[in-house]
C-alpha cells in the first residue's frame, strides 16, 4: 500500500505531533507499506533536519508552495499544481489530509484522481468562529462542501463526527479515531516529587489561544492567593501565543503576577511534566481530543479539567481526572483545595490514567485503527 499525508503547514518545529506522524510511518514502513509525508515548505530548517533524522526511511516532501491562502487566488493555483504533481507522480492508493487551506484545495482536486482514496482528519471540532451567528449555516454548510471528495472523514471524537453529521455529512463516511502519543516518551520517569503540604506546582501545555480559557486558570490563582490565602502555589504556562501579553496583563492586575509564570515554548515537555509540574490544569472552552491532557496522563500527572465533550472522552471522570463547571472559577478553586489537601489520593487517581493510555492511545492501537479504515477502502 502507497499513501501520502499531506499536513497542510510549513514545518516549524519538531515537536509531538511531528514525532507522531513519523513515528506511526515508520511502523507502516516496517509493516510492509510506503508512507510519504508532504509539508508546506521549510520555516525552519533545524526541524526539518531534526524530521528527517528522525525517520530517515520516510520520504518528507517540503517543496510545496507556503501561504496557500484562499484569499489570494494564485497561491491556491500554484499549490494545486504542485500537489497534483505530486500525488501523480507517486501514483498512491490512498491520499490523507490532515490541516486547511491545503485540505481545501486538494479536496477539490480528488476529483481527477478517480483510482486514489483520499480521506480527511478533522482534528478539533467544528464550531463556526465569529459573532454574526446568521452565517453559522453557511459555515456549517462549507464544511460539508469541503469534504465533499473524501471516501472517509477521520474524527478524533464521537462529538466531532456528530457535529458534522448535524451539518450533512453522511453518518457512513465518519469514523472516529482518537489522537495518540508515544507512551515510551511520555511516561513517569522519577518519582513523584511533590509531598502533602508542599508547594503545589500548577501546569498547562499549549497555545496561549481564546479557546483554552487561561483568564480563568489565572481568575482562579486570584482568588487562591487573595480569599483562601493560599502561597504555596503557583501556576506554570508553558507555550506562547496571541494572548500573552493581555494574559501578563491579567496576573498583574490580579495580583498575582509572582505566582504566575509564563515559560515560552519548551522543548522537552516529558521532562517538564516529570520535574516541573506536579497537577496539570485545562480550562478549555472546546477541544478535540486533547493531545496535552494525554501526554500529561501518560506520565501519571493528576489532571483537573473543564467539563466538556474533548475532556471527557480522554478521561472518565473521578477515575482517570478531576473536573470542574466549564466557565466556573469558583469550582476550578474547589477542584485545586481538594487535590492539595489530598494529594496521594489524585496520585492513584494519574496511575490509572497512565493504564488506560497505554491501552486506549499508543501509537500501535492508532496504526490498527487507521490500517484497518486504508485496507477496508482498498478493497472496497
Amino acid at each position: 500500500m502507497r499513501i501520502l499525508r499531506f499536513m497542510g503547514y510549513p514545518i516549524n518545529n519538531f515537536s509531538t505531533l511531528e514525532r507522531m506522524m513519523l513515528s506511526q510511518a515508520s511502523r507502516l514502513q516496517q509493516l510492509g507499506h510506503t508512507v510519504e509525508i508532504a509539508f508546506d515548505g521549510i520555516r525552519t530548517a533545524a526541524a526539518a533536519q531534526a524530521a528527517q533524522a528522525y525517520a530517515p526511511d520516510v520520504k518528507l516532501h517540503f517543496d510545496l508552495p507556503a501561504n496557500c491562502s484562499l484569499q489570494r487566488p494564485w497561491t491556491v493555483w500554484a499549490y494545486a499544481r504542485a500537489a497534483r504533481r505530486l500525488i501523480a507522480a507517486g501514483h498512491f492508493d490512498i491520499v490523507h489530509l490532515y490541516f486547511d487551506p491545503g485540505a481545501r484545495v486538494i479536496n477539490q482536486l480528488a476529483r481527477l484522481f478517480p483510482n486514489v482514496k483520499f480521506l480527511r482528519t478533522i482534528g478539533s471540532t467544528p464550531v463556526p468562529r465569529g459573532t454574526r451567528r446568521y452565517l453559522d449555516r453557511l459555515k456549517q454548510r462549507k464544511w460539508v462542501l469541503d469534504l465533499a471528495r473524501m471516501e472517509k472523514v477521520i474524527c478524533v471524537g464521537e462529538h466531532i463526527g456528530d457535529m458534522l453529521v448535524q451539518y450533512g455529512v453522511a453518518r457512513q463516511r465518519i469514523v472516529v479515531i482518537p489522537n495518540a502519543t508515544d507512551v515510551e516518551r511520555f511516561q513517569r520517569l522519577r518519582p513523584h516529587r511533590h509531598q502533602q503540604g508542599a508547594r503545589l506546582r500548577l501546569g498547562f501545555v499549549g497555545r496561549l489561544n481564546p479557546v483554552k480559557n487561561i483568564e480563568l486558570m489565572i481568575r482562579g490563582m486570584g482568588l487562591l492567593v487573595r480569599e483562601h490565602q493560599v502561597r504555596n502555589i503557583e501556576l506554570t504556562l508553558i507555550g506562547d501565543g496571541q494572548l500573552r501579553q493581555p494574559l501578563e496583563a491579567l496576573a498583574v492586575a490580579e495580583g498575582v503576577a509572582d505566582y504566575v509564570h509564563f515559560a515560552g515554548a519548551v522543548s522537552d515537555i516529558p521532562a517538564a511534566l516529570n520535574d516541573d509540574i506536579d497537577v496539570y490544569v485545562q480550562a478549555s472552552h472546546n477541544e478535540g481530543c486533547p493531545a496535552a491532557v494525554i501526554e500529561a496522563m501518560a506520565c501519571e500527572v493528576p489532571v483537573i479539567l473543564s467539563d466538556i465533550e474533548g475532556h471527557r472522552q480522554v478521561a472518565t471522570p473521578e477515575l482517570h481526572g478531576t473536573y470542574f463547571r466549564a466557565g466556573d472559577t469558583a469550582d476550578f478553586v474547589r477542584c485545586v483545595l481538594a487535590l492539595q489537601e489530598d494529594y496521594g489520593r489524585y496520585r492513584a487517581q494519574a496511575a490509572r490514567a497512565r493504564q488506560h493510555v497505554v491501552a486506549t492511545y499508543s501509537i500501535d492501537a492508532w496504526i490498527r485503527q487507521e490500517l484497518g479504515v486504508y485496507t477496508a477502502l482498498l478493497a472496497d
